[in-house]
């Protein structure tokens, strides 16, 4: 069971962007929990929602660049 965080994002606000950005993107992720992968996921339901993760990161990037790891 995956649990995902951000690096360098000590007060998890850059973690609940990331989860709110997915979802209105049409991604169901949780902030605070552990995730589960659905057996039934094709695999283009993956590489959509990686798709979906890269812009998202991006946006990341984008609006909290002090973040960035170089």
């Amino acid at each position: 069971m995956p649990y995902f965080r951000i690096a360098n994002d000590d007060s998890l606000m850059m973690h609940q962007e990331f989860c709110a950005a997915m979802v209105q993107r049409g991604i169901f992720m949780v902030s605070h929990h552990n995730h589960f992968i659905n057996c039934s996921l094709t695999e283009a339901d993956i590489n959509h929602t990686l798709e979906i993760a890269d812009d998202v990161f991006a946006l990341l990037a984008k609006n909290n660049p002090d973040k960035l790891i170089k």
